[in-house]
């Protein structure tokens, strides 16, 4: 189900650029602006929110409505409207293996000889562009007005809490890790990450067919421990190596020194010597290879990544008990459990038992 789901969004992404640019936001611009967008679009992806956006509207519904993957594609222009955002704000030159927006743009520019256009310019315009295209086709799905009109305001919420966390997670960068609690991380990547990821979707879907709003805020809640989960996983990823061995990492939140979860289990439960080094390590401007490598043995030494790992398990079990509570269909249940879990999945060094 999961793998159908995700190529009929995949259809459906291709679908609305053609759409916009025929007659649509993108006809009237650059074709090498259409060119890029596209590529950017239609890289390959997990496609996490439009999947579980499909899966806890069908978990409710009596009957499938027309429009829905339409419906479901918006999710990923507004996704991708964050990332470009991120990758600015972040001086990020890199995106799934590939270029971002504005890297990209700024490769074309600069082959081009053109010097006077910034590529951060071009892609703050095409990010706010996807997110219009995503609002056109969220109401693409013929439920009641009413339902789509109460998703809208959800939206613009969701949006506004991730805005929220992507400002406390920038402020909380001047603030000594050591003053720093657990709660205030989790809360960053509550707002930052689980409400547009996972609890926006999941409500969404089950408002959209029709669920109660206690059903809705089951969801809603559901999400939040499973984004907050992923959030973790994602750190974790970014220090154990891949397939291709010990040197397969790509460490952009040490780069950026970002505190992290893994940051402060690592600064807490590490000596003193250890501690210390961190502390120089997050307040010099510039980190090369041999101090971003010392940094992430002592993570890994410290025992942060199980200690995250237990967390993740945590999340997701009480996330599944709520899923359970609600009114949703026992299969579409099953579904998204089955699927949360093997996005939470990866290899530990002591794996928790979710893993085994």
């Amino acid at each position: 189900m999961i793998f159908k789901i995700k190529k009929r969004v995949e259809r459906e992404l291709a679908s609305c650029l053609r759409r916009a640019s025929k007659n649509g936001a993108l006809k009237n611009i650059s074709p090498f602006i259409r060119r890029e967008i596209a590529k950017f679009l239609l890289r390959d992806g997990k496609r996490i929110r439009p999947t579980l956006f499909v899966l806890s509207y069908l978990g409710f519904a009596k009957n499938k409505a027309g429009g829905l993957y339409k419906s479901a594609a918006s999710l990923e222009l507004f996704h991708n409207f964050a990332l470009i955002h991120d990758d600015i704000i972040d001086h990020s030159e890199s995106r799934r293996g590939n270029p971002s927006m504005h890297a990209a743009l700024n490769l074309h520019l600069k082959s081009r000889g053109n010097k006077s256009i910034a590529g951060e310019d071009l892609a703050i315009v095409i990010g706010d562009m996807l997110y219009s295209m995503g609002v056109e086709a969220l109401l693409a799905i013929d439920e009641k007005w009413n339902s789509k009109e109460m998703v809208l305001r959800d939206l613009a919420a969701s949006a506004c809490d991730t805005g929220c966390g992507q400002i406390s997670e920038i402020l909380v960068q001047g603030t000594p890790i050591a003053k720093i609690s657990r709660e205030k991380i989790l809360r960053i990547y509550s707002y930052k990450t689980a409400r547009y990821t996972f609890a926006f979707p999941m409500a969404a879907g089950a408002r959209l067919a029709g669920a109660s709003e206690s059903d809705v805020k089951k969801l809603f809640d559901a999400g939040l421990l499973l984004g907050t989960a992923f959030q973790i996983k994602d750190d974790i990823l970014e220090i154990l190596p891949g397939d291709k061995g010990a040197d397969d990492y790509d460490p952009s939140d040490l780069q950026e020194a970002k505190k992290t979860l893994l940051l402060w289990y690592a600064h807490k439960n590490s000596p003193h010597l250890s501690r210390a080094a961190i502390e120089k390590f997050l307040s010099v401007k510039k980190r090369g290879k041999s101090e971003i490598e010392k940094i992430r043995s002592v993570i890994i030494s410290s025992g942060a990544v199980e200690k995250a790992g237990k967390d993740i398990e945590k999340l997701h079990t009480k996330a599944t008990t709520i899923l359970k509570k609600s009114g949703m269909q026992k299969k579409l249940a099953a579904e998204i459990e089955i699927y949360s879990e093997s996005l939470l999945a990866m290899p530990f060094p002591t794996q928790p038992k979710m893993y085994k």
